[in-house]
């Protein structure tokens, strides 16, 4: 009887596809300010996505990767009348033990906003969250720049207040079906993926061998 072929480790821990260019600089800004190399960030889509796209690139790269997670803003499916064909492909992809598909309801600026404040207020789009959140973060710019920013990236800036945000999205989410009339900010759910994966302890980064260092860059997430 052969052998079955045995399946060469994956190359990346992680693969994110994101929907849009402010995920992408946030999770870029992520990955470098925990100086992290094991997430891999595509939005190798066109810049007109359908979800047949991005179902075919999820379930194309699945086995390449420990987890796949798809970062998706609700706004967008909403805009496009896409809420059961998204219902559909949600379906099929949550039957992969490996693939993980994060809503955000209306968009990320909504989980930026919970960095300030508690709230379960659905926002009718994307640009009334914007709105809000420039209560507090009066300089909010959805640029490259801003985002980017050498001194003080969006990451950076959020930082001191995550685990406030963290606390309060988890307090909106539950182990029921997505809702698409409920405010949500599953991105939250990053950072416990992260959390779970790596169990480790929390040494001093001197005293960690080279080849763990991504692993204590990890504990300032957990």
């Amino acid at each position: 009887m052969p052998r079955r072929k045995q399946h060469r480790p994956p190359k990346d821990v992680f693969l994110i596809i994101v929907d849009g260019q402010t995920e992408k600089w946030y999770l870029e800004m992520m990955k470098e300010s925990l100086s992290f190399p094991r997430i891999n960030i595509k939005p190798e889509l066109p810049k007109k996505k359908e979800l047949h796209q991005i179902e075919k690139v999820i379930t194309r790269q699945k086995n390449d990767y420990v987890k796949v997670i798809w970062l998706v803003d609700y706004d967008e499916i909403r805009h496009n009348h896409q809420e059961r064909k998204f219902q559909d492909i949600q379906q099929k992809l949550t039957k992969f033990e490996n693939v993980e598909i994060l809503t955000n309801n209306p968009c990320l600026e909504f989980w930026f906003l919970l960095h300030f404040c508690e709230t379960s207020k659905l926002f009718q789009n994307c640009k009334k969250a914007e709105n809000t959140l420039k209560k507090y973060l009066k300089d909010y710019k959805k640029t490259e720049a801003y985002f980017k920013n050498h001194r003080e990236n969006i990451y950076k800036k959020l930082k001191p207040h995550k685990s406030k945000a963290i606390q309060r999205a988890r307090k909106l989410d539950s182990n029921e079906p997505f809702e698409d009339k409920l405010a949500k900010a599953q991105i939250y759910k990053l950072f416990d993926i992260l959390g779970i994966i790596y169990q480790f302890p929390s040494f001093p980064l001197q005293n960690i061998p080279s080849e763990s260092y991504h692993q204590n860059a990890l504990s300032e997430i957990a």
